[in-house]
């Protein structure tokens, strides 16, 4: 997708604000892929603070931060 034309002409490319996110644990239709992607979209949404997205090497802190939001 980066090497498309158009994605290269978008401004958050041209100024390299663009994030590298993990698929493997991105695209799931289970509970815990759907809470990663929510943690991430909060704080790429957070105004002012530079934004970070879960890594592999996440999971585990995520897992656990997962059941505790969940009650389990």
């Amino acid at each position: 997708m980066r090497s498309q034309p158009v994605f290269r002409s978008l401004p958050a490319a041209r100024e390299n604000r663009v994030l590298q996110v993990d698929e493997d644990v991105r695209f799931g239709n289970f509970a815990f892929a759907v809470h990663w992607i929510a943690t991430d979209l909060e704080a790429v949404a957070q105004d002012g603070a530079p934004a970070t997205v879960g890594r592999a090497g996440d999971a585990p802190a995520r897992w656990a931060a997962f059941r505790e939001d969940v009650g389990s």
